[in-house]
């Protein structure tokens, strides 16, 4: 379908993320955070690098193991845009921060997961020549910077990291843009987890005292950290985790994190939803209120967003049906298009029978390739109105569970092109027409899922 139109919320998620150095984005979990973000990206290439890491994958480790993933990370993908390169110099870093042991775990890590041997050579390289400059240090300033660069210490400043600050340079200097830091569906871990993490980047938030560097805003350098999560829901983890606590109110605790109030997301959802039923609504050629009652289930907007029309001819098995008297349908109709979007969103074709009640000939005309084509029931009788109309069919729907003689009549017009169109013959819709129309989904339940089977791509679900 079209691309979900959310510019304006777009816009002030730009505006708070400008007024903020941190910001957190709050919404409920398919809310679509995520897709707002990417929108985010797109529309302010131009002024933001970003950066996004997803801590659920790092829960089951230590918190000084998170950070050593978390700089794996962002060093790759600094790597993969480029700004980390066999070009880079890193002398300058080494000689800052040289420890023996550096050495080894520098060149394990890039042989692991960093392409080009250039680039693992020159850093190696730059280490043992700052090595000469560390063996002079004395051994009471040796043993105390050691500690300074113990993995995990909140003022560790080893390879890793200076080669973060490296490439967030080497950014700035050929972008001139701006560098995000986006961390991800904290919201989708367990709540130790959620706040060892906020602890860990609490704790490098503000490193300005250790590094001299005034512009600095955290440990990595990045201009903007944007944490994603539900605020509710965290809240509520919180004064779970740690009680509610005057000295320890959450207020107090999450305020080490933000400039400002949290973003708060609310109508990402509602609009995708709305664009995508129009949408829905319009390739199906029925009323939006129908489609409203058949995706009546909640959507993520990460399922919403992957609508399309694409791939509807190869949904079809055939693009004809034969009927029984010689002429045909188009299996391009509102069923097969229901269908086709109904299992897009992992929906289920029962809920079509829901608009039974409220929509009798809009009902019956969704149905009718399949009772047109399927009609051997002593409940149900199919014929030509008059012999000359020969597209006409009378579609006469006998409710065994009604009174007797009490029929629901329609007339399906099949149009040269093989469309169907029905029409009721009575103009009054009353509660015998419609405990008819809903006795006929029963009637051709069994009919309508073989239906689908030889005719369509559709997974048939039992209810």
């Amino acid at each position: 379908m079209n691309h979900i139109d959310i510019s304006d919320i777009v816009q002030d998620f730009h505006h708070h993320v400008a007024l903020n150095r941190n910001v957190i984005l709050s919404g409920a979990f398919g809310s679509g955070k995520s897709y707002m973000l990417d929108e985010f990206k797109k529309t302010y290439y131009d002024e933001f690098n970003t950066i996004t890491i997803y801590p659920i994958n790092y829960a089951v480790s230590d918190s000084a193991d998170i950070m050593e993933y978390i700089k794996h990370d962002v060093i790759f993908q600094l790597v993969q845009e480029g700004y980390i390169t066999e070009k880079t110099d890193f002398s300058e870093a080494a000689s800052a921060i040289f420890t023996p042991e550096n050495v080894g775990k520098l060149a394990t890590r890039l042989l692991a997961n960093i392409p080009g041997g250039n680039l693992i050579a020159d850093a190696i390289e730059a280490g043992m020549e700052a090595k000469e400059t560390y063996d002079d240090k004395k051994k009471t300033v040796s043993k105390f910077m050691e500690g300074f660069q113990k993995a995990g210490s909140i003022y560790e400043r080893d390879v890793y990291t200076e080669m973060i600050r490296l490439g967030l340079d080497e950014g700035r200097r050929r972008d001139g843009k701006k560098w995000v830091l986006i961390i991800e569906d904290l919201d989708r871990i367990d709540p130790k987890n959620i706040f060892r993490l906020l602890n860990v980047f609490g704790a490098h938030l503000d490193c300005r005292y250790v590094s001299g560097e005034e512009a600095e805003t955290n440990k990595f350098g990045f201009d903007k950290i944007v944490f994603v999560l539900d605020y509710k829901q965290t809240t509520d983890m919180y004064n779970q985790y740690f009680g509610i606590d005057a000295e320890n109110s959450w207020e107090g605790y999450i305020s080490k994190f933000l400039s400002s109030q949290p973003f708060y997301l609310k109508s990402v959802a509602a609009i995708a939803r709305k664009e995508v039923l129009q949408f829905i609504a319009r390739e199906c050629r029925l009323d939006e209120d129908i489609i409203e009652t058949i995706f009546a289930d909640s959507y993520s907007v990460r399922s919403l967003s992957k609508v399309s029309s694409d791939n509807f001819e190869s949904f079809l098995r055939t693009r004809s049906i034969d009927l029984p008297d010689g002429k045909s349908l188009a299996t391009d109709c509102q069923l097969t298009r229901l269908l086709f979007y109904l299992q897009q969103l992992n929906g289920n074709m029962n809920r079509i029978r829901e608009i039974s009640e409220n929509h009798p000939i809009e009902y019956v005309s969704i149905l009718a390739p399949v009772i047109l084509y399927h009609h051997q029931s002593s409940n149900l009788c199919i014929d030509y109105v008059l012999p000359d109309r020969k597209r006409e069919y009378d579609i006469d729907v006998i409710d065994g569970e009604s009174d007797a003689d009490l029929h629901k009549f329609f007339i399906a017009t099949v149009s040269s092109n093989g469309n169907v169109d029905v029409k009721s013959v009575s103009s009054v819709c009353n509660a015998v027409e419609i405990r008819s129309s809903s006795f006929l989904y029963k009637l051709m339940s069994n009919v309508i899922d073989r239906f689908c089977e030889e005719f369509t791509r559709y997974r048939v679900f039992s209810e």
